[in-house]
């Protein structure tokens, strides 16, 4: 069962980074239609979070088999992503409608205040629960305060050292090259990450 989840979850992180690409190349009508059930439900800027979300619902299936025997770790995992699906979605917002995120933000914070009554209820010993809980909590807090001294270095990085707006500048003429200007554009979006400016797609 664990091989087939993750062989379908390698197809779908397969898929979606091939998706920038597949778009915009002849015939890349058919990789779309392939794969609609993975991008038709996300806004085209999201396309990727069909991944997280096969790989957030993976996570929550899996981490209660693996801590089975830890009840503690169970409901401190799942909280924690949970927490942070949550977290991603509502700055995303991947869905198509605003409805859509809206249900889902609702949703994830339902499944928290489930878990977290339901943590409550559960008789377990108090001596492992302690140990579990200062064991997440202290690295909870090292991840938080690791974050957040790596946003400030790299906030204090792009102040001195700007972040160029465009990778590469193609220029070309209005009547005779704009055919050969768009090829040139797809083959240097499959080699480099930096954007490329094209007139006709900067026209707003």
């Amino acid at each position: 069962i664990l091989f087939y989840a993750v062989t379908f979850l390698g197809i779908v992180a397969w898929a979606s980074l091939r998706y920038p690409r597949e778009v915009v190349r002849p015939g890349g009508i058919n990789f779309v239609r392939r794969y609609q059930f993975l991008f038709q439900r996300f806004r085209n800027e999201c396309y990727y979070y069909g991944f997280i979300y096969c790989l957030r619902n993976l996570l929550v299936a899996i981490l209660p088999v693996i801590f089975v025997n830890v009840v503690v770790a169970q409901f401190c995992l799942l909280v924690l992503l949970i927490a942070i699906g949550l977290a991603v979605q509502s700055w995303l917002q991947p869905w198509r409608t605003m409805l859509a995120n809206f249900l889902d933000c609702c949703c994830s914070l339902a499944l928290i205040i489930v878990l977290t009554g339901g943590a409550m209820l559960v008789d377990i010993q108090e001596g492992e629960s302690h140990d579990v809980v200062q064991i997440f909590f202290i690295a909870f807090l090292t991840a938080l305060v690791t974050l957040i001294v790596i946003v400030f270095l790299l906030s204090i990085y792009r102040i001195f050292v700007p972040q160029k707006a465009f990778g590469a500048f193609l220029c070309h003429h209005k009547e005779g090259g704009s055919v050969l200007a768009r090829w040139i554009k797809l083959e240097l979006a499959d080699k480099v990450f930096d954007k490329i400016f094209l007139d006709s797609d900067m026209l707003d």
